[in-house]
């Protein structure tokens, strides 16, 4: 009879971060492109993303991590509690033991207290392995998200007679937002995922909003992280579409950072038609990666 695994399972801490970056390294490494934050980048993106960690959980082998589920929770989308896999990673050489579903055993009893109705995450579209794993614990796939990398613009300016920009930063950003986020959002042809939704926004607190004005008129908006060069959220009203007021809104998000492209995460290909990842294109985009949103749905 083959020997039970020895692992415990407990609530995680913030002071743990350091093991869970460690982790994350190394569940990456079997990935084309593994994935290479720094601790520290790894918590401010956990931070963005609204970890909680009364509800991520780690699994544990003679005291070393080897498998981990950080979660967010919030009001999104509006209509319900939700929760998001910031991160859900198991060690090489633990995958396909069952850490996964122990995990997420514990986790669907902190789900239940804090009365989630909803849980989403992202796996890349070739980890087959990883989708396998997901929809038995009953997740289906239910949008294709793709990832950019949009280089610096080499057309030239235009309608600087016609077009111009307002800036804000920190709390002069929250409070523009809280102005008229509401008419920003009221330009949305696409449902942002989680990581570019509004409360991922405004935990972001050195995020540049730029507001397009058309002639005064209010046309569209950007936002954009200076630190992670993430353009985060972009969308022009339907009436100043094709004018190139999303042109002039990236250029003005480029000139906020310091690397050579702006990272466009997870951008729904379905509810436009391809419209905005048609932009993207021909503005110099590459596509980076293909990932699967796959949402648990808690209630039926």
């Amino acid at each position: 009879m083959a020997k039970a695994l020895a692992v415990e399972i407990r609530t995680l801490r913030d002071s743990e971060l350091p093991q869970v970056h460690d982790l994350v390294l190394d569940a990456s490494a079997i990935y084309p492109t593994p994935i290479r934050p720094s601790v520290a980048q790894l918590g401010a993106m956990l931070e963005r993303r609204g970890v909680d960690w009364a509800s991520s959980f780690g699994a544990f082998s003679e005291g070393r991590l080897i498998g981990a589920t950080i979660t967010a929770v919030d009001e999104w989308p509006a209509l319900h509690m939700g929760a998001y896999a910031i991160v859900s990673a198991v060690r090489k050489g633990w995958q396909g033991k069952g850490v996964l579903s122990a995990l997420f055993e514990w986790l669907s009893l902190a789900l239940d207290r804090r009365e989630v109705t909803q849980m989403q995450l992202e796996v890349r579209i070739d980890d087959a392995r990883a989708r396998r794993a997901y929809e038995r614990l009953g997740f289906d796939a239910e949008r294709h998200l793709f990832c950019f990398e949009l280089p610096r613009l080499s057309r030239p300016q235009r309608f600087q007679e016609r077009l111009g920009f307002d800036v804000y930063e920190g709390d002069a950003a929250a409070a523009a937002e809280a102005e008229r986020g509401e008419l920003w959002t009221s330009f949305w042809s696409l449902t942002p995922a989680w990581t570019g939704s509004t409360w991922t926004v405004k935990r972001s607190k050195s995020r540049v909003v730029f507001e397009a004005r058309w002639q005064q008129e209010v046309c569209g908006y950007a936002v954009v992280v200076p630190e992670t060069a993430e353009l985060v959220q972009i969308a022009v009203a339907p009436e100043h579409r094709r004018k190139g007021v999303a042109t002039e809104l990236i250029r003005a998000c480029h000139q906020r950072v310091h690397g050579p492209a702006l990272h466009v995460l997870n951008v729904d290909d379905g509810a436009d038609r391809g419209v905005t990842i048609g932009c993207l294109r021909s503005l110099g985009a590459t596509m980076s990666a293909v990932q699967l949103e796959m949402v648990l749905h808690r209630v039926s």
